[in-house]
């Protein structure tokens, strides 16, 4: 399951429970959807890219100018 598919997994699932933090819910799915990118540029980079620090440095350096 994606960050999306999960994100509208919960926004569904919780939509009338006022106790839940939709904030919450959207910073999860952002962290997620952060990993996804990490682990997609490591796993199409890895014979070039020895560690997930340089995949991390990657989506710094792209999506977090955003």
């Amino acid at each position: 399951m994606t960050s999306i598919e999960w994100l509208i997994e919960q926004i569904n699932k919780h939509w009338d429970n006022k106790n839940v933090n939709s904030d919450e819910l959207i910073n999860q799915a952002k962290e997620m959807h952060k990993q996804e990118i990490i682990d997609a540029h490591f796993v199409g980079f890895k014979n070039f890219v020895d560690t997930k620090e340089i995949s991390e440095e990657y989506y710094q350096k792209t999506f977090k100018k955003i």
